[in-house]
């Protein structure tokens, strides 16, 4: 499954190798460690962007899946708990992507696309990260739009050297080199599901190796 945050210029990706027996509040434990988020605010899964306006069909506009924790389930009556489902019901060949978003205020959309199955041993673990791309954008950034603008401030000659700090409204200090990493490859690393933390523990997005004047490639499909 590729994993990429929806408006991030240069992309923010990451390919997982998932168990499809894995229940969606699983799904949210591992995307949160894989992007490198803190899982300090809500979030949900829909089978549709849920910043697209959705189109008429027959005079109706359709009204998309979502799953919530169960501490969400009560705010809307069609809202389904996430733990109910594992994600080969609702990711497959033919149900298109599914989104992911993260924090209702900054509104992070990932989009998880099914990108080919494997056949798995017995002693499998139920997700394995294989590949990816730059780190995740600071918590409480504002969104793509605060990221990106971020982004070009850092990239900017009046920004100054490698250790020049910005300072967001939550007063933040931005290292500039914290936005890029290497495209060298790493092997690929386990999760156990008990430990997720050691999932992204020695890939290149957490690696003190960046380089400025390098943008990542995008991600690919396996």
């Amino acid at each position: 499954m590729k994993v990429s945050i929806v408006g991030a210029k240069p992309a923010i990706w990451r390919l997982l190798d998932l168990d499809p027996a894995l229940t969606l509040d699983k799904v949210h434990d591992v995307l949160q460690t894989a992007v490198g988020w803190r899982d300090t605010h809500l979030h949900s899964f829909t089978d549709t962007d849920p910043y697209k306006r959705l189109r008429a069909v027959n005079g109706q506009v359709p009204e998309p899946r979502r799953w919530v924790a169960e501490d969400l389930l009560d705010d809307f009556e069609e809202d389904l708990l996430e733990s109910d489902y594992v994600l080969g019901q609702v990711l497959t060949a033919e149900s298109g992507p599914l989104f992911y978003e993260y924090d209702f205020g900054d509104g992070w959309i990932h989009r998880l696309e099914l990108t080919g199955s494997v056949p798995k041993p017995a002693n499998a673990v139920p997700a394995h990260l294989v590949d990816g791309a730059r780190r995740a954008p600071l918590e409480d950034s504002g969104g793509i739009g605060g990221y990106l603008d971020l982004l070009d401030a850092l990239a900017s000659p009046s920004a100054g050297s490698p250790r020049t700090c910005l300072m967001t409204s939550k007063k933040t200090c931005l290292s500039r080199t914290m936005f890029w990493v290497t495209s060298s490859r790493r092997r690929p690393v386990p999760c156990s599901m008990n430990t997720t933390s050691e999932m992204v523990g020695s890939t290149a997005w957490n690696s003190p190796e960046v380089s400025p004047s390098r943008s990542t490639p995008h991600g690919h499909a396996s």
